[in-house]
């Protein structure tokens, strides 16, 4: 149900021309020339439009867009990274101490500074010690009020194959209106389930 309600939405963007079904990519970047307002994108966007030489348009970041009747909370996906220190590591407790630098409050502004990612921490919008790396960097804070409604993906061994499969659906029937929201599930739901050995009824 919910599935069919996104790709339905999302369909409707794309088919009023509020986004571009053109490719986005840096060279030919339509957002850049000004061809399209809108785009999909994330904090690491902020740099890149910075620096672009001799810019000649503003720019801003707001919340993802949801249907006019949305009630609750806004979530969106997030690409959350782990560390692992492998049971092979010549030296653990070396190797756990540096990781500690990385995941405390000090780490987590460098990681700001150093690559304007975001660390996936609780009041980060509101914490004290980032509020002037914030007041600094103030088109950062719509992605930082967000971290905690982001979600990741569930992990499973063939979860590439189980992305591909809905990604081949969503451009099918979100991109290019080849096919109803219903069909998309139907047929991404039919092949996933055969990808993971369920039967489908």
């Amino acid at each position: 149900k919910y599935a069919v309600e996104v790709f339905r939405f999302l369909q409707k963007l794309y088919s009023n021309d509020y986004f571009s079904r053109e490719n986005t990519a840096a060279s030919s970047d339509p957002f850049v020339i000004q061809t399209i307002a809108t785009k999909w994108t994330g904090p690491w966007e902020i740099s890149y439009l910075n620096n672009i030489p001799n810019r000649n348009f503003e720019f801003d970041y707001f919340p993802p867009i949801v249907p006019d009747d949305h009630t609750g909370p806004v979530f969106t996906y997030a690409d959350p990274k782990n560390i692992v220190l492998f049971n092979s590591t010549a030296n653990p407790q070396a190797a756990w101490d540096f990781v500690k630098t990385l995941v405390n409050k000090k780490g987590d502004l460098q990681l700001l500074e150093i690559t304007g990612q975001l660390p996936r921490r609780k009041m980060l919008d509101t914490d004290i010690f980032y509020a002037d790396y914030f007041k600094r960097n103030p088109m950062m804070m719509p992605f930082a009020k967000e971290i905690p409604f982001v979600k990741g993906v569930d992990n499973c061994e063939v979860i590439v194959e189980v992305l591909d499969i809905i990604s081949q659906e969503y451009e099918a029937c979100v991109i290019y209106g080849k096919k109803s929201p219903e069909s998309a599930i139907e047929a991404a739901a039919a092949t996933v389930n055969v990808l993971l050995g369920k039967e489908t009824k």
